[in-house]
């Protein structure tokens, strides 16, 4: 009887055991993910900062200063973009609160345009922006909000990869309803697989060749540290197009 009890004893030891190593194991490959993905969101800002800086340099080689100006306006946005991705994954998966301040929809669209358009350059997208005036303001983490819409128009620009040139267009519109602001960014690409709709927004689940399944799910994960929601859908003529909802605080006056 004794030797049973000890048996068990080992079994459920070793099954502890067992359990703490497959933890681990799952933290660890929970961050190679995360890195693979930071990574991969950092990598298209700092390529393009070495392109602009090789433009540069030939500039100046050839004696050419007049577009020097506008280079040395990209790589600072470029490198602001690089660091405000820091930024915001710091704010996910560390421990402080976000501060929340009011803001204007149409204020953070604006910026995150600015810092996408080096890019949309870099690879013949055209960037329309579509926005409703005087929307009520919102309450939000900049740099959180400015992630969420700069991931999104990356995301639609690598939707067109395969799309004619003179096709490839990213618009993005903002209006309202009911207690809420929105904002939406269509893209002229190949659209969404039916049946990978419904999984669009789940942590570790792409539809890209290379992805890592991340960028959406933290997107999400944003809107809905902001009391919001994300939604996305197929356009009748082709691409996809994502949505954000954002509560707005009712104001009541005497």
């Amino acid at each position: 009887m004794g030797r049973d009890v000890t048996e068990r004893h080992r079994a459920a030891e070793a099954l502890v055991e067992a359990e703490r190593h497959l933890a681990h194991a799952s933290r660890l490959a929970l961050l190679g993910e995360l890195t693979a993905s930071i990574a991969h969101e950092i990598n298209q800002p700092l390529g393009a900062i070495l392109s602009n800086a090789e433009a540069a340099e030939m500039l100046m080689d050839s004696g050419e200063l007049g577009e020097l100006r506008q280079i040395l306006a990209d790589i600072r946005r470029d490198d602001l973009r690089a660091s405000e991705v820091i930024l915001n994954v710091r704010s996910l998966v560390g421990k402080r609160t976000p501060h929340f301040v009011e803001l204007r929809l149409n204020d953070m669209v604006d910026m995150a345009l600015r810092l996408a358009a080096a890019e949309a350059r870099r690879r013949g997208v055209l960037l329309e922006a579509h926005p409703e005036p005087g929307l009520p303001p919102i309450q939000g983490e900049p740099v959180q909000l400015k992630q969420l819409l700069l991931n999104l128009i990356i995301n639609g620009m690598d939707a067109m990869a395969g799309t004619p040139p003179a096709q490839r267009r990213i618009v993005v519109r903002t209006g309202r309803g009911p207690g809420r602001v929105e904002v939406s960014v269509a893209d002229a690409g190949h659209g969404i697989a039916p049946e990978k709709l419904p999984h669009i927004f789940e942590s570790f689940f792409t539809t890209k060749e290379h992805g890592m399944g991340l960028g959406l799910a933290m997107v999400r994960s944003i809107a809905e540290a902001h009391r919001g929601t994300m939604t996305a859908e197929n356009q009748p003529g082709g691409g996809a197009t994502f949505r954000l909802r954002l509560p707005v605080e009712e104001r009541h006056h005497p």
